[in-house]
């Protein structure tokens, strides 16, 4: 029997842990964004990272736009409530080919995915082209929770440079829960490493006792009643392009009506052939959620002229350095006590932490009883969007009232299993 298989969805993450804190066990001085979100440069030593499952609504994807190069904004044509409005869609489709509007704002589509950073770091200043001093995040040369203290090997040089009162380098701090906004290439990887785990499955008795099997795809079936939509024998007899396309259309199953994607139906099956029904709540198919795993960064510069540089980076996974086990238990062993595990683990709301459109936050245009003038939330977006491009807003105001507005920041596709 041949070992495909697809994603399929469980349970809802339990968010009973609504309270957001930091991460791990203290934070320095922050260096902006810089520690909630994963960076890895290129040539340092190979990381380990633990991919969170972002359960039944899968990875956020997202369309954002750049401006300056490199500050980023969040495409609203498809958010709800802005009906196709977008500034940047705006001068981007108006733009002749060629010209740097069609360059550079260009929506790109990213895939936020939440991880855990098991590296350890510092913060240290720097200066940027301009000669400006600016505090960025760095490596620490151990990845332990203790520095070591004997032996001839190297030594991480920020650490030793913290212990100096006059220093600008901060103590170590441990990476924790972070966010990577990943090119659909770099998701492609993941998905391809999650296939081929999700060969192993795992079988627990009332002991505790738990056994290793070996998981089969074996059909597809209705999601909402369990009517078979395909047969182990046609499965069998269809290539790998062909399961792929049955598996990522909608199907209507002609016993209850239900119009969705087929749900796979795989086995486990032992050392001795004993087989296991993934309809049994002892039975866990492995998925990229259940083993941490180690990356890699390498690339090059590239030379943009008049002596400006871009990196180009490129990653790669290995998932064979780690065996599968709780992501709680990983952060036992990186020195996280109980507190600084359920920090870690705590739910973010991705959409309103890091991808707003514009910073604005609805709760700025409530009046005293709590109601939203949306209207006037979305001007106030389209306008900070014509600000950032330095031109007029193209789009008639929907709202009179410009609601109580700062100028400061104020404050899916499917995927994986869910996060045990």
């Amino acid at each position: 029997m041949s070992g495909k298989s697809v994603f399929r969805r469980t349970k809802k993450r339990d968010r009973s842990l609504t309270k957001e804190r930091r991460t791990g066990n203290k934070f320095p001085e922050r260096a902006p964004w810089a520690t909630e979100r994963f960076q890895m440069q290129i040539g340092e030593p190979a990381g380990r990272i633990r991919i969170l499952n972002p359960g039944d609504d899968g990875f956020l994807t997202i369309n954002q736009h750049r401006t300056n190069g490199w500050k980023t904004h969040t495409c609203t044509e498809d958010q709800p409530g802005f009906d196709g409005d977008c500034v940047f869609c705006n001068y981007w489709a108006k733009a002749e080919k060629g010209t740097e509007d069609k360059r550079n704002l260009y929506p790109k589509t990213m895939t936020a995915v939440e991880l855990i950073d098991f590296r350890y770091h510092h913060i240290v200043e720097r200066p940027n082209r301009q000669g400006e001093m600016r505090k960025v995040v760095v490596r620490c040369e151990y990845d332990t929770p203790e520095i070591p203290t004997r032996g001839r090997g190297p030594k991480c040089p920020h650490c030793e440079d913290a212990k100096d009162p006059g220093s600008t380098t901060s103590e170590r701090f441990f990476g924790g829960h972070k966010v990577w906004e990943m090119s659909s290439k770099q998701r492609k990887m993941l998905e391809a490493i999650n296939t081929e785990l999700g060969g192993t499955a795992f079988y627990k008795d009332h002991e505790g006792y738990v056994t290793e099997l070996n998981a089969y795809t074996i059909g597809f079936r209705c999601n909402s009643c369990h009517h078979e939509a395909l047969s182990e024998e046609q499965f069998n007899s269809m290539t790998d392009e062909e399961v792929d396309d049955f598996a990522s259309d909608d199907w209507t199953c002609p016993e209850c009506g239900n119009v969705d994607l087929p749900e796979e139906v795989w086995i486990g099956e032992d050392v001795e052939q004993n087989e296991y029904n993934m309809d049994d709540d002892s039975v866990y198919r492995a998925s990229i959620f259940d083993k941490d795993i180690e990356i890699l960064c390498t690339g090059d510069k590239l030379n943009l002229g008049n002596g400006e540089t871009r990196d180009v980076r490129s990653f790669s996974f290995d998932k064979s350095k780690f065996a599968f086990g709780l992501v709680s238990a990983s952060l036992e062993e990186m020195g996280l006590d109980e507190q600084g595990v359920e920090d870690a683990l705590a739910p973010w709301d991705l959409m309103d932490k890091f991808y707003r459109p514009e910073f604005l936050r609805t709760q700025k245009f409530e009046d005293e009883d709590g109601n939203v003038n949306f209207d006037a939330y979305v001007d106030a977006v389209l306008d900070r969007q014509a600000a950032a491009l330095k031109r007029d807003n193209p789009f008639p105001k929907r709202s009179d009232d410009s609601g109580a507005v700062s100028s400061g920041s104020g404050g899916s596709s499917r995927s994986f299993p869910r996060r045990r």
